[in-house]
């Protein structure tokens, strides 16, 4: 990365292991959701899932993770690769394949119901963003005081130097206010999940570089 880009891990940096990325979620978002131990042992498996599947930038310290945009290349090359695993296991021996096919099942299976019941509210939340060249940042977590900013600034940077606009889903009024300070804006009234939370789509148009920046407390 260029000087720039300050915040985001460097290339020639050892980039942390999808456990250590996955332990940073699991940690940052259990300070405000009080996860119980099952429930910590699926959010690190979906989260590690969401790592291979996502775009991602990480702080240079290794303790802020951002995810963006679906990576569909390495989502098709995942799903071929775990359909020749499958049936290379049903070659060896017909109880390993179905080993393999219900642990990936118990994985994926609960991130797959979520993701269907919220499909209504994710398309009332669709209907708000603005037309235009966007990425959406689907999470951001830290676990170090300082570095989910630097890390949300390095994107918004990079975004400005890229000519895209940025979108998200805002989860409390305190984070739209964390939000407001790197230039987002809400994008209309809040929409109730089925969790019972309401989100609100916020977006930041595209900016010179000159003038991206932001300050704001750190966030899960």
């Amino acid at each position: 990365m260029g000087p720039g880009n300050s915040g985001l891990l460097l290339e020639d940096a050892r980039p942390p292991s999808l456990v250590q990325l996955s332990g940073v979620v699991v940690e940052a978002f259990d300070r405000v959701e009080h996860f119980s131990r099952a429930r910590r042992a699926a959010l690190r498996a979906g989260t590690a899932v969401a790592l291979l599947a996502y775009e991602r930038r990480v702080h240079e310290s290794g303790q802020a993770v951002c995810l963006l945009g679906l990576r569909w290349l390495r989502v098709i090359g995942g799903v071929v690769a775990l359909m020749l695993a499958t049936v290379l296991a049903g070659a060896v021996s017909p109880d390993a394949a179905v080993a393999l096919l219900i642990v990936v099942a118990g994985v994926l299976l609960p991130l797959g119901v979520a993701g269907a019941r919220a499909l209504p509210a994710q398309a009332r939340l669709a209907h708000k963003t603005p037309r235009g060249r966007h990425k959406h940042v689907y999470s951001l977590a830290s676990t170090k005081r300082g570095a989910g900013r630097e890390l949300m600034l390095a994107v918004c940077r990079e975004a400005d130097a890229d000519g895209w606009s940025l979108v998200l889903d805002a989860g409390s009024e305190k984070l739209v206010g964390y939000y407001e300070t790197f230039g987002f804006h809400a994008c209309g009234a809040p929409v109730k999940m089925p969790n019972g939370r309401r989100h609100v789509r916020m977006c930041r148009p595209s900016q010179d570089r000159k003038r991206a920046g932001g300050t704001g407390e750190e966030t899960g």
